[in-house]
């Protein structure tokens, strides 16, 4: 079974919102492309960076090395060097840095492209041209991908070598496919998708499209204070209350909170015949992020959960008054054509810039 084409083309869009190096020229054809299933999306999103960073010029950084040499350079290390010249070889033992593609990030391009090469699911014609490409990284050395810290490498992003961070995220999600289940059809996708880094993504592309489209809501992750009284060393206890995305229009705001999973309603666990709720643990959480944000009880704060649709349960949109502010539980469904994807994102904006309420 192929696995949904729709979906998987939306999965490029949001991409494309948080990496602004998916909308340059160089992976311009993509968009119109049809991907039959992730690995296509994935690898022709790989192939298309590597061939732009080859153009150029791969990432060096300076790299600390320790050889024998004949001359000094660097720094010398002494106890090396006496026991070179009490063995009569007339060598310096020295430490030194020294430009090199040999790097984290030219490591992971690399392993990740031999690791597409052993998949059979890889079309051949994109195997003729990861090979190639390998020539070009024959002095990067191997790493394993599950020693890789993948959550510290963005701080080590710095202007040379930005375009990286787009293609360490995409040998990332492949890496990640490849230790998922071997499951075919929608199930698969959804094993796919249900990872902690499509939540991620769903969340990051979410923040982005109200950042480019509606630059007037002001929208941001942010961190609410606790609206309580308390000595300060009780106070440090709390935990901290972070925003997906806030949206901010006149004296309203929007405080949605992205929810990524199969099932978007749940099950009594103990109780065979009951009725699918919402989990109540997301409700708590959007609960108490609007109740302190809004100290002042003027109702003008709502909080939305904002549900990947899934084949599962279907649309969901709802509305709820509890304690004088107005909570919604809405869907966005991602297996339509993405215009409608923007639709159902520009309806959102209504909830705190028209008086219509959704």
């Amino acid at each position: 079974m192929k696995q949904n084409s729709i979906l998987i083309k939306n999965i490029y869009y949001m991409l494309a919102y948080v990496y602004c190096d998916l909308n340059k020229k160089q992976y311009a054809h993509l968009a119109v492309e049809n991907f039959e299933d992730i690995e296509d999306l994935l690898t022709s999103i790989l192939i298309k960076g590597v061939n732009y960073q080859l153009k150029k010029g791969l990432y060096t950084d300076y790299q600390e090395k320790e050889e024998l040499i004949s001359v000094v350079r660097g720094k010398i290390v002494l106890q090396e060097t006496l026991n070179q010249l009490n063995a009569g070889k007339r060598q310096i033992y020295c430490q030194f840095d020294e430009l090199s593609y040999d790097n984290i990030f030219n490591k992971i391009i690399k392993v990740t492209m031999i690791l597409l090469l052993k998949d059979k699911k890889i079309k051949e014609e994109y195997k003729v041209v990861i090979k190639k490409y390998l020539r070009y990284f024959a002095k990067v050395g191997y790493i394993d991908l599950v020693n890789v810290k993948w959550e510290r490498l963005k701080r080590y992003y710095h202007r040379n070598n930005m375009s990286y961070e787009l293609l360490v995220n995409i040998c990332y999600l492949i890496y990640d496919r490849h230790i998922l289940s071997d499951k075919q059809g929608d199930n698969y996708l959804w094993n796919f998708i249900d990872d902690i880094n499509m939540a991620n993504l769903y969340e990051k592309f979410v923040l982005n499209y109200y950042k480019k489209h509606y630059p007037e809501l002001k929208a941001k992750s942010e961190v609410i204070s606790w609206n309580v009284d308390g000595e300060d060393e009780a106070l440090s206890f709390l935990p901290r209350m972070r925003t997906d995305i806030t949206l901010k229009y006149a004296n309203k705001t929007l405080i949605i909170d992205t929810k990524f999973y199969q099932y978007s309603l749940t099950k009594h666990s103990r109780y065979k015949n009951s009725h699918l709720k919402h989990h109540s643990d997301n409700l708590y959480q959007i609960f108490t992020y609007v109740k302190n944000k809004d100290k002042l009880n003027t109702g003008n704060v709502k909080g939305l959960l904002l549900y990947a649709q899934t084949v599962k349960n279907g649309e969901i949109r709802h509305k709820y008054i509890m304690a004088g502010n107005e909570f919604y539980v809405q869907t966005l469904n991602l297996n339509q054509d993405f215009a409608n994807i923007k639709a159902q994102l520009n309806d959102i904006v209504k909830l705190i810039k028209d008086k219509k309420a959704l």
